[in-house]
């Protein structure tokens, strides 16, 4: 699985998530895999996890789901939070898949992962109440009380009522092993030692670097006037010949420099005619090649609107041709954007 950031808002996320999971190394989490990187300067794209087929618990619902699952779960809980002082916070049936192979529960997807105690750490998010909203729903398929914000989910009232079985549901124990087993765990994590605070108490916190700084680019950027700086992200105009006479008439310059420069924008990269890294993400979902027009086909990242969700059957060789020219129209029309 790829995972890459295509917003700057997002960047910052993403770094963090990648130091996070490729330091994670447990039965119970799906492996971290590569860091992606360009081929043109070595900077970071994106980073891969290993794959596991099956679809996560809330795709799947025909499992049966067992007991021996719930524990690993609670033990990669115990794991994260007691011994790297780390928290997932953001535990549901989305985030967990089940290697069927090996007969194992695997949790995924930390991006909202956070070090226990500091400043992007929530308590409203803590893993105690996402496993428990989490056997609530895949025992009961209600997700109803989790539709609100973390700060409104009564994980109290969800504790102290009955939980009734949906009647698709399949476990391979009684409703009320996994209610004895997961009660016992929340008075264990709550009331036992150790308890951690603040990741530092635990025994193997983690930590990582913040994001670093992009390299030198050199920019065109405009001076008014005092120190104010900011880049001209367009054409490249050439050096005005007399930078005192264009100063005093427009109170502004240009100038060549090596600065730090972020968000730059692929689009204005192309116009500049600088070099950069062409790829695209290929559709989710087969598409009907002999349906769609190509205003179906023209979506900012490549993406057809038909192309989306999960993949249903294997390809034929005709099928491919027709794909193939699908997506070939798909970056075309990128590239011009």
């Amino acid at each position: 699985m790829f995972k890459y950031s295509f917003l700057i808002q997002y960047l910052t996320i993403h770094w963090h998530e990648m130091c996070i999971w490729s330091r994670l190394k447990h039965p119970n989490i799906v492996p971290f895999d590569k860091i992606v990187v360009d081929e043109i300067e070595g900077r970071i794209v994106g980073f891969t996890s290993k794959y596991i087929p099956g679809g996560t618990l809330n795709e799947n619902k025909t499992r049966v789901f067992k007991l021996q699952w719930l524990h690993e779960l609670m033990r990669v809980i115990d794991e994260l939070n007691l011994n790297l002082g780390m928290s997932h916070q953001d535990v549901a049936p989305r985030n967990i898949v089940i290697d069927e192979a090996a007969d194992r529960l695997m949790l995924f997807d930390f991006d909202f992962a956070a070090r226990i105690g500091q400043y992007e750490y929530s308590e409203s998010r803590n893993d105690i109440k996402g496993v428990i909203f989490t056997m609530y729903e895949i025992i009961t398929r209600d997700e109803s009380r989790r539709q609100v914000r973390h700060e409104e989910q009564d994980v109290s009232a969800v504790e102290h009522m009955s939980w009734e079985k949906h009647p698709d549901t399949q476990l391979d124990h009684p409703v009320s092993a996994f209610r004895d087993a997961l009660d016992a765990w929340c008075k264990r994590r709550r009331e036992g030692r150790p308890q951690v605070t603040i990741n530092t108490q635990a025994p193997n916190c983690l930590d990582w670097p913040p994001v670093p700084d992009p390299p030198l680019t050199k920019a065109t950027m405009r001076q008014d006037g005092g120190n104010n700086c900011e880049p001209i992200k367009g054409d490249d105009d050439d050096e005005p010949t007399d930078k005192n006479q264009m100063q005093e008439r427009f109170n502004w310059f240009r100038e060549r420099e090596m600065r730090i420069v972020y968000g730059w924008r692929r689009t204005e990269l192309l116009k500049r005619g600088e070099t950069v890294l062409n790829w695209w993400r290929p559709a989710q979902k087969w598409p009907d090649m002999d349906d769609m027009a190509d205003d179906d086909i023209a979506k900012g990242n490549g993406e057809s609107e038909r192309a989306r969700g999960s993949y249903q059957r294997p390809f034929q060789e005709d099928e491919q041709q027709k794909l193939v020219s699908g997506l070939r129209k798909c970056v075309s029309k990128c590239v011009m954007m």
